[in-house]
């Protein structure tokens, strides 16, 4: 008896250190961070989050002048450009962080955050706007991480992907969008098996891109794909086109402002970049969205594509948005 009296105090203890470990956070003074599409959104969020936390931040945009990387400007954030499309803008990126660590600012983390989402039929598609997801999403990722790797070796760092909801259950229109975050996860597991010098977590927050500004050029994409269709797809996809470009349209004026995203994410990344013992796997959702779509993903097939095609998964998505 005494012997399970004693393995569960000592299981409670363990548990106790570990939970208390998720939520010391180390110096973060010293500490640079690279995060990566930080125009608006969530990178923009957090770059700001963690230059008030009192890290050192480089913020990567793709339009250096734009309003995201001005207000970092302003700030006091050092921004580079960066096109995860154009291989030479990532060896300049490699570039930018040695120049900070030979002023002393020590590469910690580099957070993969830019991301690109076509909601549409995969058949619509386009091949640039296709290859475009993959090469934002999955291959720059990996190439970032790739110029980066043995400077966060030699730091002992972290690495930080943020990948989506739609990675662990892919949904219909968005074909591409969840082959490159399931290829990014897949990526993040084999690094880190590869790579125990290092801590390698992944991200996900759920029910935001309708509120991120993500979407803000689907209606602009979906014109772009009507005039490449032929006569006959056009008669037999015209109507259901015009009715989700008009959706899209509508998104622009649901898109937050960075405070408000920021109450909802920002403790879970500075948790993920600044713990003593982080998570591998964040989920930014309630408990019961994060069970119930885990718990869809462990029924049978043919019961899990009837659930989808009813917008079941959609429905538990959302229901970590705080406006539903």
């Amino acid at each position: 008896m005494w012997i399970w009296i004693a393995t569960g105090v000592a299981f409670v203890a363990w548990t106790w250190m570990r939970s208390s470990s998720h939520t010391r956070l180390l110096d973060p003074r010293g500490r640079l961070v690279v995060v990566t599409g930080c125009d608006s959104g969530i990178g923009l969020m957090l770059a700001l989050a963690l230059h008030n936390a009192g890290c050192s931040v480089l913020a990567t945009c793709l339009q250096p002048d734009g309003e995201g990387a001005t207000k970092l400007a302003a700030s006091g954030i050092q921004v580079t450009r960066l096109d995860l499309r154009d291989v030479s803008t990532i060896s300049s990126l490699g570039q930018a962080v040695a120049t900070m660590e030979d002023q002393g600012q020590k590469l910690w983390c580099v957070v993969n955050n830019a991301g690109v989402l076509t909601l549409a039929r995969f058949e619509w598609q386009t091949t640039d706007i296709i290859l475009g997801q993959l090469q934002v999403n999955l291959c720059g990722a990996i190439l970032v991480t790739k110029t980066l790797i043995p400077t966060l070796k030699k730091n002992k760092g972290r690495i930080v992907f943020v990948s989506s909801p739609q990675a662990i259950l892919s949904s219909p229109n968005m074909a591409v969008y969840c082959a490159s975050k399931s290829g990014l996860e897949s990526f993040a597991d084999g690094l880190r098996r590869e790579e125990p010098a290092i801590k390698v977590l992944v991200v996900r927050p759920f029910a935001l891109p309708m509120r991120t500004g993500i979407l803000q050029n689907n209606a602009q994409q979906l014109r772009t794909m009507q005039q490449q269709m032929d006569q006959n797809a056009i008669s037999e996809y015209g109507p259901e086109i015009k009715a989700m470009e008009e959706a899209f349209q509508q998104c622009v004026g649901k898109v937050k402002s960075t405070d408000e995203i920021s109450e909802r994410l920002s403790k879970c990344f500075l948790s993920a970049i600044l713990s003593e013992q982080p998570r591998l796997f964040y989920d930014i959702a309630p408990v019961m969205p994060v069970f119930l779509l885990k718990l869809l993903c462990m029924l049978p097939n043919f019961i899990v594509d009837h659930l989808v095609a009813r917008g079941t998964h959609l429905s538990i998505i959302d229901m970590a948005n705080p406006d539903s």
